[in-house]
C-alpha cells in the first residue's frame, strides 16, 4: 500500500519502509505500483533483507529505481537477512532517518 498512499497524500512527509519490494503486473493500471512509484516524492528510507523470500532481490531494486524521490533523499539499507531486520537496526534506522528530517525529539 505504501506506494499509493506516499503518491497521493499529501499529509505524509517521508517514508520507512521495511520489507518492500515492488509487485506489479495487475490488470488494471490505475492499481500498478509502477503508476504510483515515479509519483512518490517525498524522503524514503527502504530496509529488506537480501534473501527475503518474499520479495526478490530485483523487485526491490525495482522499486528503488522507480521510486520518483531524489537520489539524495533515498536510502536503500541491504541486511543479510531473510524477510526480518535486526530490531537495534530497525530502530536505530528509523530514528536516525526522523531526525534528520524533523529534528531530535528531544534537545
Amino acid at each position: 500500500m505504501a506506494p499509493y498512499i506516499c503518491a497521493i497524500e499529501d499529509r505524509v512527509k517521508l517514508g520507512i519502509l521495511v520489507l518492500f519490494g515492488v509487485q506489479s503486473g495487475d490488470e488494471y493500471p490505475e492499481l500498478d505500483q509502477i503508476n504510483y512509484l515515479p509519483r512518490v516524492k517525498i524522503p524514503m528510507l527502504l530496509m529488506d533483507g537480501r534473501y527475503d523470500f518474499d520479495f526478490t532481490l530485483e523487485q526491490q531494486q525495482a522499486f528503488y529505481d522507480f521510486l520518483g524521490t531524489p537520489e539524495s533523499e533515498k536510502e536503500w539499507l541491504l541486511y543479510e537477512t531473510t524477510h526480518h531486520i535486526p530490531r537495534n537496526d530497525l530502530v536505530n534506522e528509523s530514528l536516525n532517518w526522523l531526525d534528520r528530517y524533523f529534528g531530535p525529539a528531544i534537545e
